[in-house]
């Protein structure tokens, strides 16, 4: 679909490390399996809870102007907060900001498995903010 073709040629003129690519081509994958959804509503959307300001000034836009940040620290902060909200509950320690590595079956990543203009687009996009 163009918003993907759009987004990957986007994404992928952004410097970062030699993983960024990899995050990428994963990132296709996903929506690949997803079968690069269209839709709207909450079965295709990110939650919000969390979700920085700056995503939610650049889906205003039309995800077509980033949003100067004047404080990487901040934003850097608020993305990882949001990412862990989004993570399953079984992933988080609440005595640390680190997310545990476990084995997982598919339905706990429910709120993460949303493909599409409104899903894990949003997510890619603030990483490459920074």
């Amino acid at each position: 679909p163009y918003w993907m073709s759009h987004a990957f040629e986007d994404l992928e003129t952004k410097d970062g490390p030699s993983e960024w690519k990899k995050v990428l081509q994963r990132w296709v994958t996903l929506e690949r399996a997803l079968k690069f959804p269209s839709g709207k509503g909450p079965a295709y959307t990110i939650s919000r809870k969390h979700r920085p300001d700056h995503i939610n000034t650049w889906i205003q836009s039309g995800r077509e102007v980033v949003p100067p940040i004047k404080d990487v620290a901040t934003f850097s902060w608020s993305w990882k907060q949001w990412w862990a909200t989004l993570q399953p509950p079984q992933r988080r320690d609440d005595n640390t900001s680190k997310l545990k590595r476990l084995a997982l079956g598919i339905d706990s990543w429910a709120d993460l498995r949303k493909g599409g203009v409104n899903g894990f687009y949003s997510i890619i996009s603030g990483l490459s903010w920074w």
